[in-house]
């Protein structure tokens, strides 16, 4: 589910430069001290240039030892986390969100994805025990967007589990973070896309992690009716995805989730967006389900969802084509 704002910043720090060295032919031939160096010299814009390509510069550029040296300078760097990008965290950390991507695509890439996703594990955990890996500025929130795409990416998410659910407490705890600063909500989105892929069953150690703790984070997300504006409702939305999600992959929680999407049934206006969801998480396995609030059947929200949408009904040649459509008889008369 993508539901979330989108991205419209892609900046490094201010003191860093571009040049007309932002490219594979020239990065695939430093080694791999200088190669990190130049990645914290400039800034993000002239990184994207060469990173998200595959070409024939890709092997240097993604190789076993610059990877390795970008997963040690995040480790050197990752104590000192301030809340902004002052130290060109987003520019390192671009290298295993681009990287993993590419690979995906083009597995000859020679970097080792497991030995690398387990070499991040340390300096990303530190990165998130940091004093400020909470604030909720525009900057941090930058800087966490990337972090958790990172460990999205590299299928660490359950290495730092215990501080996505303090973000999500700290973004249910004040919601202006998200309405004062757009970089935040674009944090908390790749959250969600972290549990989206990581909430899975090829996603055991994850699945592990899992607990009572997140549904109430993901519930109270849920029922959040502050939320449901035009342009938060993703954030309802995406909660309630994420615990279809764990309904669907851990049964030993179906109960307790059940109750939640009651919850969702009755706070929200009927076929609306987290209505419509909560209906999909319930009759995931069966047309019907019997909660507390009485009998509720996809069939029959679908029934109710076509004639709202398609209002209008017609009949042409005896009857023979019958047209569904939210068109009046003058619009749809000359498309026959």
């Amino acid at each position: 589910m993508t539901f979330g704002p989108s991205n419209s910043y892609s900046n490094g720090t201010a003191q860093n430069i571009t040049s007309n060295n932002c490219n594979g032919s020239y990065v695939a031939r430093l080694k791999p001290k200088e190669f990190v160096r130049f990645l914290e010299t400039h800034d993000i814009n002239c990184v994207d240039k060469f990173v998200w390509n595959y070409d024939q510069y890709s092997d240097y550029i993604y190789s076993q030892e610059n990877m390795l040296e970008v997963v040690n300078r995040l480790n050197d760097l990752a104590p000192f986390y301030n809340g902004n990008n002052d130290l060109n965290f987003i520019q390192l950390f671009r290298m295993f969100w681009a990287g993993y991507y590419v690979k995906h695509s083009h597995p000859s890439l020679p970097f080792d994805t497991n030995q690398i996703s387990q070499a991040l594990v340390t300096p990303m955990q530190i990165f998130a025990s940091s004093a400020h890996f909470l604030d909720g500025t525009n900057d941090a929130g930058k800087v966490l967007e990337f972090f958790f795409t990172v460990a999205d990416s590299t299928k660490i998410g359950h290495t730092i589990y215990p501080r996505i659910l303090s973000f999500l407490e700290a973004t249910i705890n004040d919601p202006q973070r998200l309405r004062n600063n757009l970089s935040q909500a674009i944090a908390l989105n790749a959250v969600f896309r972290l549990f989206q892929r990581h909430i899975h069953s090829n996603s055991n150690e994850f699945l592990t992690m899992i607990d009572y703790r997140l549904i109430s984070k993901l519930r109270r997300l849920a029922l959040d009716t502050s939320l449901n504006t035009d342009s938060q409702v993703w954030i309802i939305n995406n909660a309630i995805f994420g615990l279809d999600r764990i309904y669907e992959y851990l049964p030993s929680f179906q109960p307790v989730i059940a109750s939640v999407m009651t919850d969702v049934l009755e706070t929200y206006p009927y076929i609306s967006e987290p209505y419509l969801l909560g209906i999909k998480a319930l009759t995931r396995h069966s047309d019907c389900a019997n909660l507390r609030i009485g009998r509720i059947c996809l069939s029959d929200i679908k029934e109710t969802v076509k004639k709202a949408v398609l209002s209008n009904t017609y009949y042409f040649d005896d009857k023979t084509q019958i047209v569904h459509t939210a068109l009046s008889i003058d619009e749809i008369q000359p498309l026959y």
